[in-house]
């Protein structure tokens, strides 16, 4: 078994958009969140992946096949540069 994890590229956005879908629904119960007039769960911050510096938009991949997401922030305030820290995170299984 070959677990690889990548930056996500831009071309491939909408297979990190279609695992946060299942992420907002199952954590929707806890949040308080329900899906907006196109059936989808808001979240304004995700194109901000691609243009905002310091968030690291990661796919997991298992054996090729798409296993999860993970989603990096880098953190600053006293704290060096290289240092960050995963804001969320879905494995799949199956």
């Amino acid at each position: 078994m070959n677990t690889t994890i990548t930056r996500v590229p831009l071309e491939e956005r909408q297979i990190l958009r279609n695992l946060m879908e299942l992420y907002q629904f199952e954590t929707s119960v806890y949040e308080n969140e329900d899906v907006g007039p196109l059936g989808l769960y808001p979240y304004r911050y995700f194109d901000h992946y691609w243009t905002e510096e310091g968030r690291h938009p990661f796919l997991v991949r298992c054996d090729a096949l798409v296993e999860g997401r993970l989603h990096g922030l880098q953190v600053q305030g006293g704290i060096p540069s290289w240092c960050g820290a995963m804001t969320s995170s879905l494995a799949l299984s199956w």
